[in-house]
């Protein structure tokens, strides 16, 4: 059978476009399939705390979380800190804060700077070399304006506040409460500040706060009724939370948050100190604490928490004047913590006061019915009773006497708050 010319052409002209069509396809089933990977990755991996994958980690990891503003020009860098959760043994909180000074192309720059004139790998790196480098496993850096969509998503915030939060807007005690977007960004801002040993330190209240907004974003945001909202566009998920982890390693991610809130926590800033230049205040790590102690008490599971970091206060519930100075000044040269808190009407801290003073002072509970108390209490938050358990033993070795102790979640300003006893007798 023979063909024209004209059929010859037309039967490969046709012939061309079955192999486009073909090829466009193809690419359509490999886009389907890819995009189904990633819509099951989505909804299975991200669906509430009742539906993540009961994944624990099977080595000790380290995961870098900041939190960014990028329409404040002088600090975008809100805050940045580290969570360090192993396969067991405790976790490990530690603040890092923005004016910390670190190596960056060649000068010794803050780590705010590194993040305004760099990029996120800078920040991570330059933070990762405080430590070691490969210390950082993973990162989350999330920007106000991404939160407040993912907050806005929701319709309304549920989320667990573990410690009474005082804001100059609004107040919110401890338990579930449903806060609007502002009281959410609110409750995520570094507010704190204290003193340690005479030196700036930031606070590291935030930490928990920040990693409570996440937790809820999380089980607020990433549910089955709501994650196909996000499927559409990948893009947006990214712009509202940088990270370098895939859908499906953000569900471990999330429950390596809660096992940091769920173990035995040591909760600390970067060690380091103070100083000021040109009227900004620095900090600057301590590499030698940080390479001989801090690293070295993470990997073998140990507490730590640099002692100056961790603040008290005596309160003299006996009869006998000076009483509470005294023994402000003994622990703190026998174990080195620090009573420099700033207090509510701005005076100088002293550190020592009467059942009465304290709470016109510091945020807590109320000591007012310790007045001539028979025996000594020692009270500790949960992250520092390890160290509480040393003043315990102090005054058990060196008084004959069994202080008791009591742990207490009120506990805000202080670590570890010391009621002096009339079974105490002064040598």
């Amino acid at each position: 059978m023979k063909f024209s010319r004209s059929n010859r052409f037309k039967r490969g002209k046709g012939g061309k476009w079955k192999k486009v069509f073909s090829l466009i396809a193809l690419v359509a089933v490999v886009a389907f399939i890819a995009y189904t990977y990633r819509t099951i990755g989505l909804l299975s991996a991200l669906q509430g705390s009742e539906g993540y994958w009961d994944i624990e980690a099977d080595k000790q990891e380290a995961y870098l979380i900041a939190y960014l503003d990028d329409a404040n020009e002088e600090n975008p860098l809100q805050s940045a800190f580290l969570v360090v959760v192993g396969d067991e043994g405790p976790a490990y909180n530690i603040s890092i804060p923005p004016q910390t000074t670190v190596d960056f192309d060649d000068q010794r720059i803050t780590l705010n700077n590194v993040y305004r004139g760099g990029t996120l790998d800078d920040v991570v790196t330059a933070v990762d070399q405080t430590f070691y480098d490969g210390f950082i496993d993973n990162y989350v850096f999330l920007n106000k304006d991404g939160v407040k969509a993912l907050i806005d998503n929701t319709g309304e915030f549920e989320i667990e506040i573990r410690q009474n939060f005082d804001h100059e807007e609004f107040t919110r005690l401890t338990g579930r409460s449903t806060l609007d977007t502002d009281m959410v960004l609110a409750y995520m801002e570094p507010i704190e500040n204290h003193r340690n040993g005479m030196e700036y330190a930031p606070s590291t209240r935030f930490i928990q706060r920040q990693i409570d907004v996440i937790l809820a974003i999380f089980d607020n945001n990433f549910k089955w009724n709501r994650a196909l909202g996000l499927i559409g566009s990948f893009s947006e998920l990214e712009d509202r939370m940088h990270t370098n982890m895939e859908i499906r390693q953000l569900a471990k991610f999330r429950n390596m948050l809660d096992e940091s809130l769920t173990r035995q926590r040591h909760t600390f800033t970067l060690p380091g100190e103070a100083v000021s230049i040109d009227g900004n205040i620095l900090w600057t790590p301590n590499q030698s604490e940080i390479a001989n102690n801090t690293i070295q008490a993470i990997q073998d599971g140990e507490a730590y928490v640099p002692r100056y970091s961790i603040t008290y206060s005596v309160i003299n519930g006996t009869n006998v004047s000076g009483l509470a100075g005294s023994y402000r000044d003994t622990i703190h040269n026998q174990f080195g913590f620090s009573f420099e808190v700033d207090r509510k009407d701005g005076q100088e801290p002293i550190g020592a006061y009467n059942p009465s003073q304290y709470q016109d002072f510091y945020e807590g509970p109320s000591f007012r019915n310790y007045s001539g108390t028979d025996r000594t209490h020692i009270y500790a938050n949960p992250e520092h009773r390890v160290f509480a358990e040393e003043v315990l033993e102090f005054f058990k070795e060196s008084h004959s006497i069994n202080p008791r102790l009591q742990i207490s979640d009120e506990l805000e300003d202080h670590n570890i708050v010391v009621i002096l006893g009339n079974d105490l007798k002064e040598d």
